[in-house]
């Protein structure tokens, strides 16, 4: 997809999946070089100097297993990464595909919800309740992904309705729209809302103001 508002989207993927966790499945939608899905870090931080002799960046978890790691590697290693090569090897091996697509996960989605206003006010941290970003409503976890008007024009501006986004306990529940392709949806989802957080926070603390 082109456009200025997906190259910034794009642009957040390698800090997004630094700290994302991924539960892999099938894994035919996780990179095993680029995602965290060992329950460490990405295979790109532990094995940096592997990852340099990486030919296919992208590979998923599920097609390196099916061909082997020397796929996509170049064919001729020098000696530190032939020693990361038999660790990394060893990680693949403990590896066992099941059925179900893979569940990306992320700290931010709990903290979106611990640290909104309302929650805030609720325990008594906070005397408002108000967004900051609309100054007209409550500020839930679910107002800032989809209820504010400054949220419903980021959502417009690429070509989707939010009326249709349901609450964000449901968002699991999404279906694509404006030809987004159903296999990357989960991940553009969560760097929409990502974003977004990072916008509120802007606002909140930096005294900004709420700019599409």
């Amino acid at each position: 997809m082109d456009g200025t508002h997906w190259d910034g989207l794009r642009s957040l993927l390698p800090a997004y999946r630094q700290i994302t966790n991924v539960a892999v499945n099938d894994g035919a939608t996780t990179a095993f070089w680029e995602d965290n899905w060992t329950g460490g870090a990405p295979l790109c931080t532990t094995f940096p100097v592997l990852y340099s002799h990486v030919a296919k960046h992208g590979a998923s978890v599920q097609a390196v297993a099916q061909h082997g790691l020397a796929s996509s590697l170049v064919p001729r290693l020098s000696p530190q990464a032939r020693i990361e090569l038999l660790s990394a090897q060893n990680m693949l091996s403990t590896w066992a595909p099941t059925a179900g697509t893979d569940v990306r996960s992320s700290p931010l989605e709990a903290a979106g919800h611990r640290l909104c206003k309302a929650n805030l006010k609720m325990k008594n941290v906070l005397d408002s309740d108000v967004c900051e970003l609309c100054k007209c409503s409550v500020e839930t976890s679910s107002h800032l992904i989809f209820g504010c008007s400054i949220t419903q024009s980021f959502w417009r501006h690429m070509g989707w309705d939010p009326l249709r986004i349901p609450p964000a306990a449901d968002l699991w529940q999404i279906e694509a729209q404006a030809d987004t392709p159903s296999r990357s949806l989960p991940t553009m989802i969560l760097l929409c809302c990502w974003n977004l957080w990072l916008h509120r926070h802007d606002v909140v603390f930096r005294r900004r103001d709420p700019s599409l």
